[in-house]
């Protein structure tokens, strides 16, 4: 199992897990119908799926072109309410802690993050018999599980002790702080749920999510996410 990071930020996501037979999965497709295209080379074969965290439109940004496309969509209720696709025949519900297929590749399971937009998941992802854990934008992940993860996919959004200063300077306002707080996860917040709650022992791979470019230092941030856990770290190159 590979994934992949076409887009990570607040302006546009997409990513993509390849299995080992080159069946994929596309996950938050928070850009344009055209810029998923160019991110996949034009090749939109062997896809089973569309799996989404979230509805904002960094996240799914236009799902009328995925579901004109003939791709299936799967998102939370509230998801699929807040764009107006609930009871189409190509949109399937997802449950918390309910697990589901996706064509006959992936298996997934779904856990409801903190966040202020209604109904975000996060997801555990199951190809060629390895664990991927996915956790996008939340200011906590609150769950401990069983599973030997092979790759952590984990939004690290912003670094504690940049905004405090930047606060401290009144280069950021506290209100606005308190937003970042309330609806991102930090370097420190991370780096703490990693270390006391995953089970790294067979990981080879962990990617950065959603990283600020205005609030982190993502080399310095990789560099400090491979030193203390010995594990090869990734963050999106694309602007």
């Amino acid at each position: 199992m590979r994934f992949i990071q076409h887009y990570s930020s607040s302006k546009g996501n997409l990513y993509e897990i390849v299995a080992s037979n080159n069946k994929r999965l596309l996950l938050d497709p928070g850009v344009t119908w055209k810029k998923i295209q160019k991110a996949l080379n034009f090749d939109l074969s062997n896809i089973e799926g569309v799996l989404v965290s979230q509805a904002h439109k960094d996240h799914f940004c236009e799902p009328y072109k995925l579901l004109q496309n003939g791709f299936d969509l799967y998102a939370s209720k509230e998801t699929f309410e807040a764009n107006d696709l609930l009871g189409d025949r190509k949109c399937h519900v997802v449950t918390s802690q309910e697990r589901f297929k996706i064509g006959k590749t992936f298996q997934v399971f779904p856990f409801v993050l903190e966040h202020d937009c209604d109904g975000t998941m996060g997801y555990i992802i199951h190809a060629d018999k390895e664990d991927m854990l996915f956790v996008m934008e939340t200011m906590y992940v609150g769950y401990r599980f069983g599973n030997a993860f092979s790759i952590i996919a984990i939004e690290v959004n912003f670094d504690e002790e940049v905004l405090e200063t930047k606060v401290h300077e009144g280069v950021i306002n506290e209100e606005l702080a308190k937003r970042i707080r309330k609806n991102h996860q930090s370097k420190q917040a991370a780096m703490e749920y990693i270390d006391k709650f995953c089970d790294i022992s067979k990981c080879r791979e962990i990617h950065l999510l959603h990283m600020s470019g205005e609030n982190i230092n993502k080399e310095k941030t990789c560099k400090e996410f491979e030193e203390r856990f010995f594990v090869n770290t990734v963050v999106c190159k694309r602007k």
